[in-house]
C-alpha cells in the first residue's frame, strides 16, 4: 500500500499533476517530475517508457443506447449519433485517430460537446447529451453504478499500454524505485 511507501521513506511527498499527454512528456523530458504517464504509443525514443497496464479504446454510451445492441459498432453507426470528444486544439490522440478513421470513410460527424476531461464526458453521456470515447484499462470492472455501457472500439484501434516515462540520464532514487515497486506490484 502507499502507506507502507511513506512509512520506508517519510520525506517523500507525492503530487499528483492532471495534464494533456503532450504535456506530460514535456514535464518529464524538462525534468520538472520524476515520472509521468502516457500511452506507450505515444512515448517519445527519448524518454524510457515502462509498459504499465494495458488499456483498450471504448465507446461510452447510455446503458440502454441502441448502439448497444449490435454485435459490433461500426463508424458509420457511429456517425449517426451527437459525440463528445476532446477539445480540437488539445492535440488528443484519440480524436485524432476518430477524425482520422470518419475521414477515411467520408463521413460527417457532428460534435455537440467538448471536454478535456474524461469523467464528465461519461457524466454527459449518462446524461444524454451525445456519446463519447475513453482510453480505459483492459479488462477493469468498470460498470459499477454508473449508467455507461462501454463498447469495445478493438476493431478500429489497437491496445495500447499505460507507460511510466522517465529521463534516461535519470538516476532512479530509492525512493522512486518503492513506488514503482508498488505501481507495478498490482
Amino acid at each position: 500500500a502507499a502507506s507502507d511507501v511513506y512509512k520506508r521513506q517519510p520525506q517523500v511527498r507525492l503530487a499528483i499533476l492532471d495534464r494533456s499527454q503532450p504535456e506530460v512528456i514535456d514535464l518529464v523530458r524538462q525534468g520538472e517530475v520524476d515520472f509521468g504517464l502516457a500511452l506507450a504509443s505515444a512515448a517519445p525514443k527519448d524518454l524510457t517508457a515502462l509498459r504499465w497496464q494495458e488499456v483498450e479504446m471504448v465507446l461510452l454510451t447510455p446503458r440502454d443506447h441502441p448502439l448497444t445492441r449490435l454485435p459490433q459498432v461500426t463508424i458509420e453507426e457511429i456517425a449517426r449519433y451527437p459525440l463528445i470528444l476532446p477539445p480540437r486544439g488539445q492535440r488528443s490522440p484519440g480524436r485524432q485517430t476518430l477524425e482520422a478513421l470518419f475521414q477515411k470513410q467520408g463521413l460527417d460527424y457532428r460534435v455537440v460537446m467538448e471536454s478535456s476531461n474524461v469523467e464528465l464526458s461519461s457524466l454527459y453521456v449518462e446524461l444524454g447529451l451525445g456519446i463519447s470515447f475513453a482510453t480505459v484499462v483492459k479488462d477493469l470492472p468498470l460498470a459499477g453504478r454508473r449508467s455507461l455501457a462501454f463498447l469495445p472500439m478493438s476493431h478500429y484501434v489497437e491496445p495500447d499500454f499505460i507507460a511510466v516515462l522517465h529521463r534516461k540520464d535519470k538516476i532512479i532514487s530509492a525512493y522512486l524505485q518503492a513506488f514503482l515497486d508498488l505501481l507495478f506490484a498490482r
